[in-house]
This record gives C-alpha cells, sequence and structure tokens, in this order.
C-alpha cells in the first residue's frame, strides 16, 4: 500500500529534487567538446536522456527502499493484528468470516483455515444468536460502531462470554469486529451476587436482631429477625416501614431513661471517632414476661459512616445466670453431705488407697485396677499432668497441701473435670501421710461453659458476613451435602 501512494502522490518537488540531484552527477562527468550545430543538438538530446536515465535510477533506488519499508511495516502490523490479546474478526453482511486472528481463533477453538469462510453465527448459542444478528445490521446500517454480548457455544467445551464491539470497512462490504472473552468477569459478577445473596440469607438466619444505620440515625437495613420482631410488637410485616423511623429519635423520645440515654451516647461516640465499638445490656420487660438484650454496634467499613447494630435476645443467659447463681449456694449448702472420692498415700510405703466412689469416678472398680501413684499421675492431660505432678513433689518434699482443678481421662477414655485435694500429715516433723479428696466437677465445668458460650452468643456486629457471624457467640456454621466446613465462625 505505501509503495503505491508513492507512486501515486509523486509531486513536481520531487521531479525537481531529481532533477538536481541527476545534474550534479552528470556534471562530474567529462564534457565532449562541441563542434556543429547538429552536434549541439544532439548532445543536448544526450544530455536530457542521460540526466531522465539518472533520475529514473533514483526514483527506482528510493522505491526499492520505500517497498522494503512497507513490507517490514506489514509484517509489523500483521503480528500486531495476528497476536493480539483481543480477538479481531473481519465479516461479510451475512456473518462469513473473511480474517480472523489467533485470539479469536482461540475462543472458537477451530483450525484457522477452517474458519475462514465459515459462518460466525454458528459459534453462537441459540439465545444470542438473536441479539447477534440485530448488532449485526446496526452494524451495516447506522455505520457507528455497535456493540453486543454473546456467548460462544462450542462443542463439549465450557461456554465463553464475549463482548463484541463492530464498525463497518471502508469499503461497506465487510465489517470489523473485537471480541474481548469476559467469562471470567461474568464468573465474578455471578460469584458476587450468589455471595450477596449467601451473605443476606446467613444474616437472615441469625436469630439476632439486625440493622444498619447512616450518621442521621436513619434506618437503612433490618433483617428478618428484627422484622419479626417489629411485627410482633405492632410494626406492619414489611422491613420499608421501618425505614420510616430513626434509630436516633426512638432513643430521644425516651432520654430520661437511662438505657436510652446510654445507646444513644455510645452511638454519638462511634460517629465522633472517640470508641470503635460500644456494646450494653437493658432490661425490655413486658406485664407478662421478663426479657433482657445485649445491644452491640460497631462502624462499618464503608465510605459513608454507617453504623451495623444488633440486639441479641439474652433472657435465657440472664436466666440461667440466676439459675447457676442459686446452684452454687445449694451446691455449698450441700458439698459438707455430698459422696465424693477419697484418697491416701502412704508415703514411706508408697501404697495408694482409694475409696469407692474415686474408683466409680475413673471408671473402674478393685478387682480391675491397682492404683498407683504412677498410673493416676498418667491419666491426666499433659498441661495437668506437670500441676498434679509437681503439686505431689512439693507434698512429698515439702509438706504443702493443694487444692487443683484438672482434666483426667478415665480407665475407659472419657474426658473429665475433677477437683483434687490434698491434706499433709506430718510425723516427726517430716510429710507422712498424703490425703484428700477426688471429685467429678464435669458438669460444673460444663455449667461453666454453658454461661460462657451464652455470653459469647451475643458476639456479632461486624459488616456484612465478617462483621456479624464472628460476635453471635453461639457456633454458626455452613456445610455442603457432603458434611464439609463452607464456612464457620469464630467460635
Amino acid at each position: 500500500a505505501q509503495y503505491k501512494r508513492i507512486m501515486k502522490h509523486k509531486n513536481s518537488s520531487d521531479t525537481t529534487r531529481f532533477r538536481q540531484k541527476a545534474e550534479a552527477l552528470l556534471n562530474k562527468r567529462p564534457i565532449k567538446a562541441k563542434s556543429t550545430d547538429f552536434e549541439a543538438d544532439s548532445l543536448r538530446l544526450i544530455h536530457e536522456l542521460e540526466v531522465h536515465q539518472i533520475e529514473l535510477e533514483m526514483q527506482n533506488d528510493e522505491l526499492v527502499i520505500a517497498k522494503d519499508t512497507a513490507e517490514i511495516a506489514k509484517e509489523k502490523y500483521t503480528d500486531l493484528y495476528d497476536f493480539a490479546p483481543i480477538g479481531y474478526i473481519a465479516l461479510t453482511k451475512t456473518g462469513y468470516i473473511t480474517k480472523i486472528n489467533f485470539a479469536a481463533v482461540s475462543m472458537l477453538q477451530k483450525e484457522r483455515l477452517y474458519l475462514i469462510k465459515n459462518n460466525f453465527k454458528y459459534f453462537l448459542s441459540q439465545d444470542t444468536r438473536a441479539v447477534f444478528n440485530a448488532f449485526l445490521e446496526k452494524v451495516f446500517t447506522s455505520k457507528i460502531k455497535q456493540t453486543c454480548e454473546v456467548v460462544l457455544a462450542i462443542k463439549e467445551n465450557p461456554p465463553v462470554h464475549v463482548i463484541i464491539e463492530g464498525v463497518i470497512s471502508q469499503s461497506e462490504d465487510e465489517c470489523l469486529l473485537t471480541l474481548t472473552d469476559v467469562t471470567l468477569l461474568k464468573e465474578i459478577e455471578d460469584k458476587l451476587k450468589e455471595d450477596k445473596a449467601y451473605t443476606i440469607d446467613l444474616i437472615n438466619s441469625l436469630p439476632v436482631n439486625i440493622c444498619v444505620i447512616d450518621e442521621t440515625g436513619k434506618i437503612l437495613q433490618v433483617n428478618k429477625s428484627w422484622e419479626e420482631f417489629g411485627v410482633s410488637n405492632g410494626f406492619k410485616n414489611t422491613s420499608l416501614s421501618f425505614k420510616d423511623y430513626n434509630y436516633f429519635d426512638v432513643c430521644r423520645r425516651d432520654i430520661n431513661n437511662k438505657d436510652a440515654k446510654a445507646v444513644l451516647d455510645g452511638l454519638y461516640g462511634l460517629l465522633q471517632g472517640t470508641d470503635v465499638f460500644f456494646e450494653y445490656e437493658y432490661p425490655c420487660h413486658t406485664p407478662n414476661k421478663k426479657q433482657w438484650f445485649l445491644m452491640r454496634s460497631q462502624l462499618m467499613k464503608t465510605k459513608a459512616k454507617q453504623i451495623v447494630i444488633s440486639h441479641a435476645d439474652i433472657t435465657k443467659r440472664k436466666l440461667a445466670e440466676d439459675q447457676l447463681q442459686q446452684s452454687n449456694l445449694l451446691l455449698q449448702a450441700s458439698q459438707k453431705a455430698a459422696q465424693v472420692g477419697g484418697w491416701e498415700l502412704n508415703i514411706a510405703t508408697g501404697n495408694l488407697f482409694w475409696t469407692d466412689e474415686t474408683y466409680r469416678i475413673h471408671d473402674t472398680s478393685p478387682s480391675e485396677f491397682n492404683p498407683t501413684v504412677d498410673a493416676g499421675v498418667s491419666y491426666f492431660l499433659p498441661k495437668s499432668r506437670k500441676i498434679i505432678s509437681k503439686a505431689l513433689t512439693l507434698a512429698i518434699e515439702k509438706g504443702q497441701g493443694y487444692d487443683l482443678e484438672l482434666e483426667t481421662y478415665t480407665t475407659k477414655g472419657r474426658h473429665i473435670h475433677v477437683r483434687t485435694t490434698c491434706e499433709v500429715t506430718f510425723r516427726d516433723g517430716k510429710p507422712n501421710k498424703l490425703t484428700g479428696i477426688f471429685q467429678d466437677i464435669t458438669k460444673q465445668k460444663q455449667q461453666e461453659a454453658n454461661l460462657i458460650e451464652a455470653k459469647e452468643s451475643a458476639e456479632i456486629s461486624r459488616v456484612y458476613l465478617d462483621n456479624i457471624i464472628n460476635n453471635i457467640g453461639d457456633p454458626v456454621f455452613v456445610k455442603d451435602e457432603e458434611a464439609r466446613f463452607l464456612l464457620a465462625n469464630d467460635e
């Protein structure tokens, strides 16, 4: 193409330049002496021919150089076209392929020779062919760039989502298309949509009332538990009804109530940056029922200042605390009459005696097990084993008693929590005998763990999934049909 342009657009200035160069070269040659007028005319004619010949030779040299340059440029442009990271295709008005680069070949997953003169429409999914037909018609009729999104459906291969941009060629007998593979982008978009729906479903499944407010206190969003709680308290059965309320205004209307004032001050502290997290326990009794809630709030990681607030019903925990307190008082009163295991060690002989209750606690009997200090210590868990070993050494050598709560296994491998005590009997100023109790306190430990678990059940107030589920306290997890964990919170 460059060669043709040079031949076509050579102007008079080029002719003058070649003429001057030819004259200069010819003047360097020897000049023949003039004789007659005829000879002079002949010499002038010869001179003109020689000048023209030199001029043609110089033009030919430059044309050869221009042609070589054009060939190099053509190769570069061909490489740029063929090896471009996006697909290039030229189509006729009926959709037949006339040119195609390697990226487009890779998308269509056929040999290049096979694709030329093949109809591009055959590679599209049935549901996007109509979209492409309309697109192709617009390209040829509107004569401006058009865009569409289609799916390449190649047999036995996953679908490829492609965005196509097209313009009509200068000759107007074909169109030039660019194909951009957006499959990964579509997968990411679908995954984000799925994750969003997944998060919403998960938040709605939580037994905690959750809402999001802006910096003015306006309620932006609530979860299903919040809606259900609202309905039970006279609100309409829709999340939109809550958006007519301002959280701050509700607190201000009851500002003389110390709980309302504390909550309002805590939320202001978050907005002003003096606090990063706020929680508050408050009673919310009705004439027929006593109930308590734990309110937790935290700024969300969003551009606009927004606060996620959760209200967890901690009535069971509060009642459990009262019950545990009563149980502890009853336990203290009944411990004197309680049947607990006993043990005794003769330091001099090494003989260890267990009562029947101590055998029972260890899931064994005198006929099955012969107790020794080493055997008894070996059943303790590693950390507890170190503690009891050190305590026994101090008792035997220094006469120091102890009262410990440790973890051990029974002879049947059952894991239990125990309380063991030691009183030292001296003879001649030296430790002679160790006596103590051995009590199974597993149930008490379970009650304590249940109380801790109940308290931790209110630990939810983080933004979205990470801002919420790790704070509810109760273990939350999701399993697939093969019982594999997909998600689990810190609990």
